[in-house]
């Protein structure tokens, strides 16, 4: 009888989400962000744009290129803010699509990519936050009851977007040189379309990398 009924709750579960899949075309995220802090754990994220939200939390480990990198990395190391999260574990949150709403818990699985541009550490002490690192960023993102491991997707979705990374980077020791020494703190990809200001910035920032991608192989 237990199996009975524990059958009949995930029927009406998955009938309660929607009655068939949501498909629709690549999205852009224009809003949102998706934040990975210490080495353990998933990323936290919300992303919006046009008839799309999503939000989640818990999922599983992916692989952050300067999470992975500073462990530790030094002054003037060349890394990027690449970071994929692929698998059946995305997290678990809630969604809303063309005005149908999908309630927590909502399982994520699929595979979402940053792509981000090279950068330079530079010198510092504590904690240093590097800003206005820029990225793109694709998904495909599959919304499930409970768990995308154990149940069929009420929707999928493909998406595209950009922005801005922050990193932050902890530096507690030098090395025998003098030259300090950094491990990853956190990582947050900012979505939207940057102020004038910034864009100067970048411009700046890119020419200060070939600067440097110039000096070390000179070396």
């Amino acid at each position: 009888m237990s199996k009975i009924l524990s059958g009949l709750c995930i029927l009406l579960l998955l009938a309660a989400f929607s009655p068939s899949t949501i498909k629709a075309d690549p999205i852009e995220i224009t809003t949102g962000s998706l934040t990975v802090s210490g080495f353990a754990g998933g990323p936290n994220f919300s992303f919006q744009g046009m008839d799309f939200a999503v939000a989640g939390t818990g999922g599983s480990l992916g692989n952050v290129t300067p999470q992975m990198a500073c462990h530790p990395c030094a002054t003037g190391d060349v890394i990027s803010v690449n970071g994929q999260f692929p698998g059946s574990a995305l997290g678990v949150g809630a969604a809303k699509i063309n005005g149908v709403f999908f309630p927590n818990p909502l399982g994520f699985g699929g595979t979402i990519t940053f792509t981000g541009t090279p950068f330079v550490v530079p010198f510092g002490s504590g904690i240093v936050t590097i800003t206005q690192i820029p990225f793109t960023f694709s998904g495909h993102l599959l919304g499930c009851p409970v768990s995308c491991a154990n149940n069929p997707a009420v929707f999928t979705v493909d998406l595209t977007g950009s922005g801005f990374a922050e990193l932050e980077l902890l530096s507690t020791e030098v090395n025998s040189e003098g030259t300090p020494l950094f491990v990853f703190r956190s990582i947050t990809y900012n979505f939207g379309i940057p102020e004038p200001m910034s864009v100067v910035l970048l411009g700046t920032g890119l020419t200060a990398l070939s600067v440097s991608i110039r000096r070390i192989r000179q070396r």
